[in-house]
């Protein structure tokens, strides 16, 4: 768009706030998956059984979410630069 004499600096918003919800709720998944194993941990030691399996497969997913999210909104940046 400087090409052309104008300058239209205009970038989505709404796009990079609907993404920093998303990085909230899915940050608020890793939470209460803790949470929950954690409680299940506690639970299976007063119980007397010596059951240590915490869903390490949960947390990673979200965590790949962020990342992409992370490079989706610093391509669309980039992709603003360039208008």
């Amino acid at each position: 768009m400087v090409s052309s004499g104008f300058a239209d600096c205009r970038l989505p918003i709404t796009d990079y706030r609907s993404l920093i919800t998303d990085y909230r709720s899915q940050i608020n998944k890793i939470t209460q998956g803790r949470k929950d194993a954690e409680n299940r941990f506690d639970f299976v030691v007063s119980s007397g059984f010596a059951d240590c399996r915490l869903p390490i497969t949960d947390h990673r997913s979200p965590i790949t979410d962020y990342r992409s999210l992370i490079k989706k909104i610093t391509q669309e940046r980039k992709d603003a630069e360039n208008r």
